[in-house]
């Protein structure tokens, strides 16, 4: 006996709809309702919810600070039906040339961990030190480039000086040099440049698994 597409969708519906309720004791749209609801009580969860506060959101991750520096935190690939989720990557950190010297990448990196000591989510970062090519120089206009154009240049010229002013940045703020496997670098100059922010109240497990990656 054939069966249409829609058939077979139909059928494929109902199976899931039954062992959904079978193993859990309710429908579909209850178990998603749980699920959601799970979610928000895990440390990422809080702590995406919490950092829009201390800084101006552009973009889902993306933020500004006054317009003086703008920082991202990787949330791509967050799904509610994971149950692991304990660390984000504070993917990149850029100060504008203007408001350098003046304390804004410390500042930024402290309501980071603020926000991370509030929620139990722990910070890992990298020390890869890079210009931005072709920043606009209207405030509108940077923030577009800043969540949609922007294209990074490896820095080249002191790049162990500011890899090392990086590095000590990140130390005087409470974040711990951890080890991470070479092959997940593209730039090897990267990979004992590894850090992490472990707050106190990080979700034991996971707090164990960090400290035995922590490098003395």
């Amino acid at each position: 006996m054939f069966e249409s597409p829609s058939a077979q969708i139909l059928h494929r519906v109902n199976v899931q709809t039954k062992l959904i309720e079978a193993f859990f004791g309710c429908t579909p749209w209850e178990f998603k309702r749980r699920q959601h609801q799970a979610w928000l009580k895990r440390p990422v969860a809080k702590f995406i919810g919490a950092i829009g506060k201390q800084f101006e959101q552009l973009k889902d991750g993306h933020f500004t600070m006054s317009d003086k520096a703008y920082v991202e935190i990787d949330v791509s690939g967050l799904r509610e039906d994971r149950n692991h989720e304990n660390a984000l990557l504070f993917r990149s950190l850029y100060v504008i040339s203007d408001h350098r010297g003046e304390g804004v990448a410390a500042e930024a990196i402290k309501r980071v961990t603020e926000t991370s000591d509030a929620t139990g989510c722990s910070i890992m970062a990298v020390c890869r030190p890079y210009e931005l090519e072709d920043l606009p120089a209207g405030i509108e206009e940077r923030r577009k480039f800043w969540i949609e154009d922007r294209s990074y240049i490896t820095l080249e010229e002191n790049f162990e000086e500011e890899q090392n002013r990086m590095a000590a940045r990140f130390e005087r703020a409470g974040f711990k040099k951890v080890s991470i496997p070479e092959s997940l670098f593209e730039d090897s100059r990267c990979t004992d440049y590894c850090f992490i922010y472990l707050p106190e109240n990080s979700p034991s497990r996971f707090r164990e698994q960090m400290e035995e990656r922590l490098v003395a």
